[in-house]
């Protein structure tokens, strides 16, 4: 009977999302090469990985094929009969299909929402924007801060949304 943990979901805007996202996959699979690691990984991505555009990175994070794998591993806990999972498979890890399948769905806020109040419990998810300005000069992460703590202050005094 412990009190399920808060989740903080900190949630931009879409479109900058997307971009953001691909640039920091590419950036990571530059290092990756620059290393000599093994290109792309077939056997857990598919063939279509990685995709050459964002425009076919959110097609095929939108297809049969990864729609499938991200079903079936929301599925892994439930198939253990609800017990934790302590190590997920490879092909689960971190992203089915690679850092690129989350690209058309990371933006989809109130669907991942309410995944998460699924598991940690509507009162449990508060949702921040990080939609300030961004000054440059360190403010930005005490001005998230503070806006975390006014929205847990509200949860806790039960006027949150």
């Amino acid at each position: 009977g412990e009190a399920l943990p808060v989740l903080i979901a900190c949630v931009r805007d879409p479109v900058e999302q997307v971009y953001s996202w691909w640039d920091f996959e590419h950036a990571a699979m530059a290092w990756g090469d620059s290393m000599g690691l093994k290109q792309w990984n077939t056997n857990l991505r598919g063939t279509a990985y990685p995709p050459t555009t964002i425009t076919a990175a959110l097609k095929h994070s939108h297809s049969p094929e990864v729609t499938s794998w991200y079903r079936t591993a929301e599925t892994l806990a439930a198939a253990r009969g609800g017990t934790a999972i302590t190590t997920a498979p490879d092909w689960a890890v971190t992203w089915p299909g690679g850092q690129l399948t989350g690209v058309g769905r990371n933006g989809r806020y109130a669907e991942n929402i309410e995944r998460y109040e699924k598991v940690f419990g509507t009162g449990n998810v508060v949702v921040v924007p990080l939609d300030w300005q961004r000054d440059g000069n360190g403010t930005e992460l005490e001005d998230l801060g503070r806006r975390i703590g006014e929205r847990l202050e509200d949860r806790w005094r039960g006027d949150g949304d």
